[in-house]
This record gives structure tokens, C-alpha cells and sequence, in this order.
């Protein structure tokens, strides 16, 4: 008989501090819905702060990044070393126009950045200077008389890496067995030899 009146009153007290704790809880539930406040974790709320502080700083360096490029100039040397006449030479950019909520540059829309579009063979070619802010580069040629648009497409979207200052494009092999290497800077970007013919590409 003491062993049951113990059993019960263990159990009255398990159930009233359940209450308790479930009367603690709604309170501390109405007083945050109250206050429009989402129970969030400490360690969420947190690390929520820190990404945001993160982009924040992010977007501020790719806006200094941006102006300067604004006030650099940038080479670009097309040579072409082939046996064959080149055509239909097109270099084409795309600027950075400004900067997303992300922290990215805002790409403008591709423009051709040169009117020449022949060169001679064994050394012929041309030289331009272009603003700093165009990130993304294409390239595309024929050839007279040989294979069909041996290389044409785009070989530089790394938008946010411009610490370099010139771009080489050098044009060699025959007329049909042409050869095509693309320096950004000291980076090597495009090596083909013995190009098969391509579509033409155009933005």
C-alpha cells in the first residue's frame, strides 16, 4: 500500500513539473509572437550577421576593384605567324558595369572591339588598347583558302581575375593545319594545334 501511494505521488509530481515547463514555454512563445520576434538560434542569428557583413565587405572591395579598372588600359597583340591569310577576325569584350547584391560584376553586352578584320601571314596583324573594365573576351578567324573558322569562341570569363595587363593572341601553322595560342598575361589560355573547322561564333 506505501509502495503504491509512493508511485502515485512520484507520478503527480513528474506531471506537475510537465506543466510547469509546458506553461514556462508557451509564455516565452506568446511573448516572442507578441513581439514579432521568430525564435531564431543563437549560433543561426549569428552566422547570419557574419555572411552578411562578409558580402558587404565583398561588394565594397569588387566596387574599388571595378574603378580602377575604369582608369586602366590593357593591350591586346593578334598576330599571325601562319602560311595564310586570316579573315573574318573578330576580338570581342564584355565590360563590368557594375556590381550585384552578391558581390559580382554586372557583365554588359559583347561588343567587337576592332574593325581590322585581316591579317597577312608570316607577321602581319594589329595592336589595340582597351579599357580596363572589359572582363570577358572571345576570338574568332578564318582562313583564306584553308579550314573553315579553325578557332571561334570565347576563352576568358574569369571576370573578377584582371591583375594582368596584356592579352596575346598568336596565329601559326598552315592553311590547313592552323595553330592557336591565347596568353592572358603570362597564363596560357588556349593552346590547339591542326584546328578542325568550326561554326562561326557569334555572341
Amino acid at each position: 500500500m506505501k509502495t503504491t501511494k509512493k508511485t502515485i505521488t512520484r507520478i503527480s509530481a513528474a506531471l506537475l513539473t510537465m506543466a510547469c515547463m509546458a506553461s514556462t514555454a508557451a509564455a516565452v512563445s506568446a511573448e516572442s509572437a507578441s513581439a514579432g520576434i521568430a525564435a531564431v538560434p543563437a549560433s543561426v542569428a549569428s552566422a547570419s550577421l557574419s555572411s552578411d557583413t562578409n558580402v558587404q565587405k565583398l561588394i565594397r572591395q569588387r566596387e574599388s576593384q571595378l574603378q580602377k579598372l575604369k582608369n586602366k588600359k590593357k593591350e591586346i597583340h593578334v598576330s599571325n605567324y601562319g602560311w595564310y591569310s586570316a579573315k573574318s577576325m573578330k576580338l570581342y569584350g564584355r565590360r563590368a558595369t557594375g556590381v550585384d547584391s552578391n558581390g559580382n560584376f554586372i557583365l554588359g553586352k559583347w561588343e567587337q572591339l576592332h574593325t581590322t578584320t585581316s591579317a597577312r601571314g608570316l607577321g602581319g596583324g594589329y595592336y589595340i588598347t582597351i579599357s580596363g573594365d572589359y572582363v570577358n573576351f572571345a576570338f574568332s578567324y578564318d582562313i583564306v583558302g584553308g579550314t573553315d573558322f579553325p578557332y571561334s569562341g570565347v576563352f576568358w570569363t574569369r571576370s573578377h581575375d584582371t591583375d594582368w595587363d596584356r592579352i596575346n593572341i598568336h596565329l601559326s601553322g598552315s592553311c590547313r593545319m592552323a595553330d592557336v595560342s591565347i596568353y592572358i598575361g603570362e597564363e596560357k589560355v588556349v593552346g590547339v594545334t591542326n584546328c578542325g573547322s568550326h561554326s562561326e561564333w557569334k555572341p
